[in-house]
Parts: C-alpha cells; sequence; structure tokens
C-alpha cells in the first residue's frame, strides 16, 4: 500500500528503495529526504532501506544525550527519530535524568488516576494552558466530572494561551527575562513593548497572535497597523544585533512545539557565544503560577464583550482599566469604541498639560491610578513615552 508523505506525492515500496540508494548514511537520508525516511520507519522499510548505509557509532555522554533529547518534546518522539540515542539512555538508566524537560505525552492504560489528573491540574494557572500541554490529563477530567475540584485554582481569564506557555517555560527553565520590555532610550521603539527580553542570550521573542496575520476582527486597517509595526520592531532588533524570535500561531500554538522552538533557538544562540547551556525543568510554584496570572492579558472577545457595557470611554476607563488598556495596546480601542458616546476633553489636556501631570509622579500606575484620563489621551496621542521618560522602569522576573 502507498505511503503519502506529502500532498501530490506517494512513497511507495519501491520509491522509498530507491531514494535510500542515494545516501551513505541514515542522518544523511533523513536529512535530505525526510518524507521517504519516514514512509520507511511507519511501514517498517528502515531496516532493508538502509541496509547498505554505513553505521555510525556515536560515543553518547550524559551531555550529549541531553542536548539531543533536548530538541523534542516527548520520549515517543525522541525514539522515533533517534532510536540510537534513545536506546543508550534506556540502557545506561539515564532516561529520566535526560528526558526531564519532556511533556508526558502517551501514557499506560489506566495511569490517569483522579489524583495523577489533579496532580497534572496543580501545574497549570488556566484550563486553555492545561488543554494545550496535558490533553488527556484534561480529557480525563472531563469524562470522569473531576473538572470543577481540578480548576478550582485556575484563573477565569487567564493570558493567552502562546503567551502564558512561554513565560512557563522560561520560568520553569531558570531562565530570567523581562516581560513587556521597552527600549526607551531609542525613539524608533521607545513606545512599542517587546513581549519578551531575554538578557542572558540577547534575545527578543514575539509572539505574534492571529491578529498580526489577519489584523483585529480581519480589520484592514488595523492588519496594516500591526504589521507595520512588526516590520519596525524587527528590523530595529536586527539593527542592534539583538536575537530575535518570532512565535506566529499560525504556524506554532501546542506547548511542546513553542518549548522547542526556544530551546532550539537558545541552543544555537549558546553554541554561537560559547555558553554552557543545561536546560532542566521543574514545577512552578504556586507563587510563580499567580506570577503568570498577574500578568493578565485578554483576547479579542472579551474584550468587545467587556466595553460594550460602557457608554464613553472614560466609564470603560473607570469600570474596567485592565481590559481598556489592553485594547489601547493593541490597537483595538478604536473598534471597541464604535458604539459610544464621543465626549470632549474640552482642551484640557494639551501635550504641555499632560506632561506636567506626569511628572507629580514616579510610576506609571500611579500615575494612571489618579489620573487617568491624561494617561490615556497621552497613550492614545502617542506622548507615553515622552511623558513617562523621568518614571522608574519595569521589573525584571528572576527566578
Amino acid at each position: 500500500m502507498a505511503t503519502r508523505s506529502a500532498p501530490n506525492k506517494y512513497w511507495t515500496k519501491s520509491l522509498v528503495l530507491a531514494e535510500a540508494r542515494k545516501y551513505q548514511t541514515r542522518s544523511e537520508w533523513k536529512m535530505n529526504s525526510l518524507g521517504s525516511y519516514k514512509a520507511a520507519l511507519r511501514e517498517k522499510w528502515l531496516e532493508e532501506a538502509a541496509s547498505h548505509m554505513k553505521i555510525v557509532k556515536i560515543n553518547w555522554t550524559l551531555d550529549s544525550l541531553k542536548a539531543n533529547a533536548a530538541l523534542y518534546p516527548t520520549r515517543g518522539k525522541w525514539k522515533e527519530d533517534q532510536p540510537a540515542a534513545y536506546k543508550t539512555a534506556r540502557t545506561k538508566g539515564l532516561l529520566d535524568q535526560v528526558c526531564a524537560h519532556m511533556s508526558l505525552g502517551k501514557m499506560p492504560n489506566r495511569y490517569w488516576t483522579k489524583e495523577k489528573v489533579l496532580e497534572s491540574a496543580r501545574k497549570f494557572p488556566s484550563i486553555a494552558a492545561w488543554n494545550a500541554t496535558e490533553v488527556t490529563a484534561y480529557n480525563k477530567a472531563k469524562m470522569n466530572n473531576w473538572m470543577k475540584e481540578a480548576t478550582a485554582h485556575m484563573h477565569a481569564l487567564a493570558m493567552p494561551i502562546g503567551p502564558s506557555i512561554i513565560h512557563q517555560f522560561l520560568m520553569s527553565h531558570n531562565i530570567a527575562y523581562e516581560a513587556e520590555r521597552r527600549f526607551k532610550d531609542h525613539p524608533d521603539v521607545a513606545s512599542k513593548p517587546f513581549d519578551f527580553y531575554l538578557p542572558r542570550f540577547n534575545l527578543i521573542i514575539e509572539y505574534h497572535g492571529r491578529q498580526h496575520k489577519n489584523g483585529w476582527r480581519d480589520d484592514p486597517k488595523s492588519k496594516a497597523e500591526i504589521q507595520a509595526n512588526d516590520k519596525t520592531k524587527k528590523l530595529w532588533a536586527k539593527n542592534q544585533k539583538i536575537n530575535f524570535l518570532e512565535i506566529r500561531v499560525w504556524e506554532v500554538k501546542k506547548a511542546d512545539e513553542i518549548g522547542k522552538l526556544i530551546t532550539q533557538t537558545l541552543m544555537s544562540i549558546a553554541k554561537k557565544t560559547k555558553q554552557s547551556l543545561e536546560l532542566k525543568k521543574r514545577e512552578l510554584t504556586k507563587a510563580e503560577l499567580k506570577k503568570v496570572q498577574s500578568g493578565l492579558a485578554f483576547d479579542e472577545d472579551t474584550v468587545l464583550a467587556e466595553a460594550k457595557k460602557y457608554k464613553t470611554r472614560s466609564e470603560w476607563m473607570k469600570g474596567s482599566s485592565k481590559t481598556y488598556r489592553f485594547a489601547l495596546a493593541h490597537g483595538l480601542a478604536d473598534i471597541a469604541t464604535r458604539h459610544m458616546t464621543f465626549i470632549t476633553e474640552h482642551s484640557k489636556w494639551t501635550k504641555e498639560n499632560i506632561i506636567q501631570s506626569a511628572r507629580k509622579y514616579t510610576r506609571q500606575a500611579e500615575w494612571r491610578a489618579n489620573e487617568s484620563s491624561a494617561y490615556a489621551i497621552a497613550h492614545r496621542k502617542g506622548w507615553l513615552a515622552e511623558a513617562t521618560a523621568h518614571m522608574v522602569k519595569g521589573r525584571i522576573i528572576k527566578q
């Protein structure tokens, strides 16, 4: 039976054998023709197809096994792609040590007892993050009516899945980072926060939700603005020789895929800069899970639903300042306030008055709490970076 590996192409056994004969080693074959290699693996033609190939023996040390295993999200995937490395780790009794970063993957029948499911759930701040990472445990909870108990500690409105996964990955691997990092000494990007900055690796990580591809609500204007903003930030990072990683939700969104991409990037940077790097995963503490929750963000539907409760922007700002600020920061405010009555500020808040207002405070949060309309107009008019230049900057999240 033919095996399909790519659209409009089928790897029959004869095609696989012919393809394999082009290469001298399995690694060379896999690197140059992954589709035929995977077909041989699935259909159990691998030994026959590779019978002419040289056997390359590797002296697997603990460090080389860790480096090899770090590229894979589960033991099953590692075993499938690197059987020799997996077998060596198992023979030497090193599996648990080198696979500590991996998700649980497929477990034996009857593994997911209620205790195991509750233990799994405790590692996550939201239902969405739990379902994205350990779907079997999540499904067992639903099937056995354990959801209420399993999710009692979870936040009702956790940050979007992608950023939450990145926060948790960095925290659980003890990697120091700054969230919403601003480079205020550089005018081109002074008012443009970057999602994550890792000082040790001089790395920016930007997570792009679907609005970066289609705009908010598929709005062409917001799409153009968002993509122009992304281009400016990326070009600036390149000119500053800052390493830059974009994670796009339409390409990767599962926890193991995101973790693998970050791992590969960190290993590449470490190799270039001759840093030693050992990524060892641990469970987050309750305090750390709360830290993830405190970075609360919202999705588009939540913001629009919240905005509909209010008749004016000032009402919205007073009644739900977090969703209002999120809308301003993500180019969603104009869409969310179309139904609202526009009230002019009667020229009270000129640029000069706003800067004078800001000078009375040392932190943005303090200014926002005491003179919310000044803060909002500064944000709307693009004066925020100048008005807050004297203020104390954000904090670094360290483990």
